[in-house]
């Protein structure tokens, strides 16, 4: 089953920003490996029409990027707070279950569990497959 969708897509000049400090990081796609997902963070020159000091977040890969312009305090604790989550003894558990379950599900045909696994998703795959 396929769902068709009509979009109108702009696309946007870039724009370069004269940036006072600024650092950028690249990360490996936690399924796809030849993919990168880069995280820059800076702080822009001061110009006439924004006179007041701000902090950009930006996250990009090859299909889409987002911005975010705040205070680096607020992306700091923002930040902070994520970190915080995925420390927590919840996180931690609920990735090493779910690890567990997807390597039984790849290595075994085990069991599925609708806690962890879109059943949904398995089942319309399953039915593409007999069709």
């Amino acid at each position: 089953m396929y769902v068709k969708s009509k979009a109108f897509i702009s696309q946007l000049k870039p724009h370069w920003q004269h940036k006072v400090v600024g650092r950028k990081i690249t990360m490996k796609d936690g399924l796809e490996p030849r993919f990168n997902n880069d995280i820059t963070i800076w702080i822009p020159k001061l110009t006439p029409r924004y006179p007041e000091p701000c902090c950009f977040f930006h996250v990009a890969n090859k299909q889409s990027s987002a911005f975010l312009r705040t205070r680096p305090h607020l992306l700091q604790n923002g930040l902070q707070d994520l970190v915080n989550t995925l420390s927590s003894d919840k996180w931690i558990e609920t990735w090493d279950r779910i690890q567990d379950i997807s390597y039984e599900l790849i290595n075994n045909d085990l069991f599925l569990d609708d806690n962890y696994i879109d059943m949904d998703l398995f089942n319309r795959n399953i039915e593409a497959k007999f069709e």
